[in-house]
């Protein structure tokens, strides 16, 4: 992807972390591993609505 620039891994963070820059904007992007094959339906009780 052209517009990512400057992707670096974080090995020293506390959390899976990673820096990098999307078409300029500086993103610290937090991430986890799931141990699923599927992700389960999100009940209307957890949605975001």
């Amino acid at each position: 992807m052209p517009e990512v620039t400057e992707l670096h891994p974080v090995p020293d963070a506390h959390v899976p972390v990673m820096n990098f820059k999307f078409k300029g904007v500086s993103i610290d992007l937090l991430y986890a591993k799931l141990s699923l094959w599927v992700i389960p339906e999100v009940s209307a009780a957890l949605s975001w609505q």
